[in-house]
């Protein structure tokens, strides 16, 4: 059985044996470039849109840097398209989860949950301690399940040694 070669493509004066060849020369992801080609026939809408998956936003929520939405909604167990509408209206990324959290159905461990507050609960946790420990760039286990340090413990004093 002979094999298929690629599309034989020109772009910006040079000719490529197949599109993965231009991504190779051009550094670019395969993936966005091919569905885009494939879709419009378009090499320079392609390689535009290529560039742009390649250079796309990253986004940080408490500190924490996500590389796409759907990153981020599976850490707080909710769609990405929630957290995607509420952007399209103008919130931040952390303004978005804040209210997702506190609003809808969230889905932690393989159970559902109405909101931050009854996870916290169900765990046996203070609403405002995990409140505070997501703010501050924990993952949700973290924020459940670290145990709250306390400070007249001798495994948590602080000592100072001073050349004298």
């Amino acid at each position: 059985m002979k094999r298929r070669k690629g599309h034989e493509i020109d772009y910006a004066g040079k000719k490529y044996v197949s599109l993965h060849e231009l991504c190779d020369d051009l550094d670019l992801p395969y993936s966005p470039l091919a569905h885009k080609y494939y879709r419009t026939k378009d090499i320079e809408q392609s390689v535009e849109r290529a560039k742009k998956v390649k250079d796309a936003q990253t986004y940080t929520v408490w500190g924490r840097e996500y590389k796409s939405l759907t990153d981020i909604a599976k850490e707080y167990g909710t769609s990405a398209a929630v957290i995607s509408k509420r952007l399209q209206d103008g919130k931040t990324a952390e303004e978005a989860i804040a209210e997702i959290i506190q609003k809808e159905t969230l889905s932690f461990c393989g159970k559902e949950f109405h909101g931050l507050a009854q996870i916290a609960n169900y765990y046996g946790k203070d609403y405002s301690l995990v409140w505070e420990r997501l703010k501050y760039g924990m993952r949700m286990e973290e924020a459940l399940f670290l145990p709250i340090r306390q400070m007249n413990k001798p495994q948590y004093e602080i000592t100072c040694r001073k050349n004298l």
